[in-house]
């Protein structure tokens, strides 16, 4: 993996090879043949950075739903997000504000 994701890989995982045996174990049960078919699925979605040991298992295994699921969550959320901020920035409601900001200014500066 470390060769797929290069840093991102060592920034996840450090630079020793499952150094606590977690992905062994996780891995255990899953054939050289369902591993392989894990990797080619991550290659061929693009996935930018590396599963965690419990996702590469369920990828391995065909539960690709929850990976997949996961991502496209991710993404509507982030695109709800982008249109809240969006929405915040009405000009009208701005000017309101900026307005209300220099009359209290202006109150002050008069006491």
């Amino acid at each position: 993996m470390s060769s797929l994701y290069g840093y991102k890989w060592t920034k996840a995982y450090g630079e020793t090879p499952d150094p606590d045996k977690v992905w062994q174990a996780t891995l255990r049960s899953v054939s050289w043949d369902q591993m392989m078919k894990g990797m080619g699925h991550i290659t061929e979605k693009g996935m930018e950075w590396p599963p965690s040991a419990p996702e590469f298992r369920k990828i391995c295994l065909g539960e690709t739903e929850h990976w997949a699921h996961k991502v496209h969550n991710a993404t509507v959320e982030r695109q709800r997000g982008q249109r809240q901020i969006e929405q915040k920035r009405d000009p009208e409601l701005i000017a309101k504000g900026i307005s209300i900001i220099q009359e209290l200014r202006a109150g002050i500066k008069t006491l």
